[in-house]
């Protein structure tokens, strides 16, 4: 496949005047995005040697998750600064770890800088991380979990220790509508196990991650008994956020014996009474600790309601879930080291 540059931006004239400008000039096929969500299907589509991303689409909250996806396939990136006097230079460091593109520098030098990108080759890139040796182990417990800001790179860590036939797991995460799926497929390059998004009636089975995000409707477990699935509900924001952590946890509470509940790094309390809800019906309750949280909200409102049985930095919640998720129901509901009754 020959060398792709992606042009992202909601400016039509933006996209057609940098077209323009580098077509022909360098050995690369131009594709155009209007959208982060088409920037990150088209990269994953096209596997770019570059992406152009316009500074306004840059500082939406959505982004992270784009940039995720340049780490994991190694795609250079520039911002695209198309407003002439704004303070920043052509050569400002930017989160891409290389440059801010300045539109309104002369054609020549923006030529220059993007050639030097493009001659850069890319590394090779493995895929979904090999199954775990811990793969046979017989699962006694869900695994739910809630996370907003920080939380792609939090999910990423976990899952990306999870083995193929990893404890029935279900995420809500906050992002913007219509992310979902972009953040799934994310999910999915970084999991040796299934990574899906929501549909109703889906059963939470072992080796299977569902992912509820973007969507105007809460993911909840359906039922207190038989073999768990998922269901979609209608009702309005819970918690300030649709799809809400506590109305999966909430919904969680007549298995709670069966379950671990992990909040993650983000802002707000989403998720912390559906928490301390869940430790008081039984359940194993895990909180990313401050130290390691991006934004240290939701874990911390739900360790000071007492709904925390144990506080764990990032790099040790994957083994805490197995390690709970294995335990026998009628274990772990006792508050340990870091935690407050």
């Amino acid at each position: 496949m020959s060398p792709c540059i992606i042009i992202a931006s909601p400016d039509q004239r933006c996209r057609a005047r940098l077209t323009r400008l580098l077509g022909g000039k360098v050995t690369a096929n131009i594709v155009e995005a209007a959208t982060l969500r088409d920037t990150f299907n088209l990269t994953e589509e096209r596997d770019p040697t570059l992406v152009i991303v316009d500074d306004v689409l840059a500082t939406l909250p959505e982004f992270r998750a784009v940039q995720m996806l340049f780490t994991a396939i190694d795609t250079r990136w520039l911002t695209l600064c198309t407003r002439p006097g704004d303070g920043r230079s052509a050569i400002a460091p930017t989160a891409s770890g290389l440059f801010c593109l300045d539109l309104t520098a002369p054609p020549q030098r923006i030529l220059e800088q993007v050639r030097a990108v493009v001659r850069n080759p890319k590394k090779r890139v493995s895929g979904a991380p090999a199954p775990s040796p811990s793969a046979g182990r017989s699962w006694r417990r869900l695994a739910l979990i809630g996370s907003s800001t920080g939380g792609i790179e939090a999910l990423i860590r976990i899952l990306s220790e999870y083995p193929a036939q990893c404890p029935p797991t279900a995420i809500v995460q906050h992002t913007g509508q219509g992310f979902g799926d972009s953040l799934t497929k994310l999910l999915a390059r970084n999991c040796a196990a299934e990574v899906r998004p929501m549909e109703p009636g889906l059963e939470m089975r072992p080796g299977r991650v569902v992912i509820a995000a973007g969507t105007p409707r809460h993911m909840e477990l359906a039922g207190a008994s038989g073999p768990p699935a998922l269901r979609f509900t209608h009702a309005g924001p819970v918690a300030g956020h649709c799809p809400s952590v506590d109305a999966l946890f909430h919904s969680a509470v007549p298995r709670a014996r069966k379950v671990v509940g992990v909040l993650l790094t983000g802002m707000g309390s989403d998720g912390a009474q559906g928490l301390l809800a869940l430790r008081r019906a039984g359940a194993m309750t895990l909180a990313q600790d401050e130290a390691s949280s991006v934004v240290y909200g939701m874990p911390r409102v739900a360790f000071e309601r007492g709904a925390v049985c144990e506080q764990v930095p990032i790099g040790g919640i994957a083994a805490a879930i197995l390690k709970t998720a294995a335990a026998s129901s009628g274990a772990g509901a006792e508050p340990r080291t870091g935690a407050r009754a």
